[in-house]
């Protein structure tokens, strides 16, 4: 932006805007999304709170988005019982992919290059039409 000007250097290849399945809805209530941030010690505890009242839950890990194997457990887990987990970073730069040392299992969607708040925003809008895995998985592919 300069002054009231908009200048565009670079088009994203991602549906956005009025391209996008979530613009035609009202969403004036949407499922609830935590967000936890793993840092060194970071108990997996919090993991379980969360999901006590929140429909998925964006982990914020470390690196490109790692975590302990505790959190790798309580991620398992939590799985099995309907929780959406995605994976990000809480590093400014990089793209978080899928990780068979980290979600051996592939428990976890990747965020790509999106921030922990903007996949937050993301998966919300996801799990009003789904709570299915690989759709919401498509979606963070797509957008």
């Amino acid at each position: 932006m300069q002054d009231h000007e908009v200048h565009f250097f670079s088009k994203t290849f991602k549906k956005h805007t009025v391209n996008s399945l979530f613009s035609k809805q009202d969403y004036s209530d949407l499922p609830a999304v935590g967000i936890a941030y793993f840092y060194a010690g970071a108990s997996h505890e919090i993991l379980y709170s969360l999901a006590l009242n929140h429909q998925g839950i964006v982990l914020t890990g470390s690196g490109s988005g790692n975590y302990s194997q505790d959190w790798l457990q309580a991620i398992e887990d939590l799985t099995q019982q309907g929780i959406i987990f995605v994976r990000c970073s809480r590093v400014s730069q990089g793209i978080v992919f899928d990780d068979e040392v980290f979600d051996p299992h592939h428990c976890c969607i990747p965020g790509n290059t999106l921030t922990p708040q903007k996949a937050r925003v993301l998966l919300m809008l996801a799990l009003t039409y789904s709570h299915d895995y690989q759709q919401i998985k498509e979606f963070f592919n797509e957008y």
